[in-house]
């Protein structure tokens, strides 16, 4: 199979991420009131489901967390959504991190095409809303 073969059979999505929390109820609460994730249901005492517009977002009890500094993931937006979610993280306390940007600011590239920032969950997993690439 080459590069620009696909697979055999219906187009993969990716549907799902999970992702491992010290403190379930904290992170359960991060994510609805800041991010506006939608609580779907519990699988089991150690993980939950939340609605993250229309993608399964899972969130699981673990006692240690490896974290890649590399790592992190992206939520896509219009411009005036990530600036409107900027103001949201002021209001929770929540400061802005690096990530890729030059500085821990809401960025936009020189051709104006791209604006991101970045910031870290109660786990310290970071965070990017972003417009189109």
């Amino acid at each position: 199979m080459t590069a620009t073969q696909s697979l055999p059979g219906p187009a993969l999505v990716i549907n799902h991420i999970n992702v491992l929390t010290r403190d379930l109820a904290r992170s359960a609460r991060f994510y609805t009131e800041v991010l506006g994730f939608t609580y779907v249901m519990n699988l089991g005492p150690a993980k939950m489901v939340f609605d993250a517009g229309g993608f399964d977002f899972f969130l699981e009890q673990a006692d240690e967390i490896h974290l890649n500094p590399s790592f992190h993931f992206g939520l896509k937006a219009s411009l005036d959504a990530v600036l409107a979610f900027a103001e949201k993280l002021k209001l929770h306390g929540v400061p802005l991190t690096k990530g890729n940007n030059p500085e821990p600011i809401v960025y936009t590239t020189p051709d104006g095409k791209r604006t991101a920032l970045y910031f870290r969950d109660p786990d310290d997993w970071e965070i990017e809303v972003y417009t189109a690439v």
